[in-house]
Order: structure tokens, then sequence, then C-alpha cells
């Protein structure tokens, strides 16, 4: 059944889900989607100083790519906390 499918039986239907292994996926894709972006930063950041002419890596590489995470992490909470603000139902 597609996503435009169930939405259009919306309330016609009952779903029934396995929430411990929805969490598990969810905790899997997460983990999974968090080691990609650390890398792509981490590259990014190399390229940034091969671009300047660098040839080994600043002694505080280690903290931008951790500022870096930092920034995004603080920036997701924030997104996060909209995103729940929206789906859950606070009357």
């Amino acid at each position: 059944m597609t996503p435009e499918e169930i939405l259009k039986n919306a309330g016609n239907e009952k779903f029934e889900v396995n929430i411990g292994v929805s969490l598990i996926r969810l905790l899997e894709i997460t983990n999974r989607n968090h080691e990609y972006l650390r890398e792509i930063f981490k590259e990014q950041l190399v390229i940034k100083e091969m671009v300047k002419g660098k040839t080994e890596l600043p002694e505080g590489f280690e903290d931008k790519l951790f500022d870096l995470e930092t920034k995004i992490w603080d920036a997701s909470k924030v997104k996060f906390h909209k995103l729940l603000d929206g789906i859950l139902d606070t009357n």
C-alpha cells in the first residue's frame, strides 16, 4: 500500500505498528545518517584546508568538526521541537 492510498483511506482502516521494531529501525537509520554526515563534514573541512594550500590538517581540526556538529545539533533540536509541536495534539 502506498502512502497516498493510506492517506486516502485514513480513518477507514486500522494499521498495526510494532513500536519496538519501529524505534529500532529509526535508531538504525539515525545512526547511519549521523556517521554519513560526519564523514561528509570531515571531508569538507579537509578539502577547505587543501584549498588553502595546506598539506596537513591544522591542530584544531577535530575542534572545528566538533563545533560544526554542535551547531547542527542545536539547530536540529529546534526543528525537532517545532515538528513535534505540529504533530502532537496539544489541546
